[in-house]
């Protein structure tokens, strides 16, 4: 049995592609300083809640820090984000 794991992946970005541009332009519209970038944390996690993640806010004591979690298995991504406006 084989399965297309990059055919899946691909079709899943391209359905999120509009939400995840609307937050791009969202965050850029609203600059913040680092470690007090509140509001685009709230979007991003606000996000990915409602993709279905489970989401970790002020993650590691750092307030602005956001942590999501979805499904199970050995495959494990990270996505690394810097938003602040410097």
């Amino acid at each position: 049995m084989t399965t297309d794991f990059g055919g899946s992946a691909r079709a899943t970005l391209d359905a999120a592609r509009p939400g995840l541009i609307e937050l791009s332009h969202r965050i850029h519209q609203n600059p913040e300083l680092g470690y007090e970038e509140h509001q685009a944390a709230a979007w991003v996690a606000d996000y990915l809640v409602g993709a279905g993640f489970a989401v970790e806010r002020g993650y590691a004591g750092m307030e602005t820090a956001v942590v999501g979690r979805l499904g199970t298995g050995p495959l494990h991504l990270a996505i690394c984000v810097e938003y602040d406006a410097l």
